[in-house]
């Protein structure tokens, strides 16, 4: 009988559904401040910053007059919804990957 307890114990503790792991150090994000230029803050994935000054610099360069405008008001807290709305977080989004990706 003691035998038979100990069986069904094992069993039942090697069928169990094994944890799932913690997350990869992959999705782990960085939250970007540009001191240098007035950008809103933005994240990256940590694997996809290797020097935050130049990715500022970069994003910077790559805007339009318009929206160095629209990224200063946001970043100073002066939001306009129609800025908002218009493309600024399209276009800020393919600057932040232009200058993140590996060939930058």
């Amino acid at each position: 009988m003691k035998y038979s307890l100990l069986i069904l114990a094992l069993a039942g503790t090697g069928c169990s559904t094994p944890r799932a792991a913690p997350p990869t150090s992959e999705t782990t994000s960085a939250t970007i401040v540009c001191s240098a230029h007035p950008l809103p803050e933005f994240t990256l994935r940590s694997d996809h910053l290797s020097n935050e000054a130049a990715v500022c610099d970069c994003v910077w360069s790559s805007l339009s007059e318009q929206d160095r405008k629209v990224a200063t008001d946001l970043r100073n807290g002066h939001s306009d919804e129609a800025s908002i709305e218009s493309s600024f977080p399209t276009r800020f989004g393919q600057a932040i990957g232009t200058c993140t990706s590996p060939g930058s």
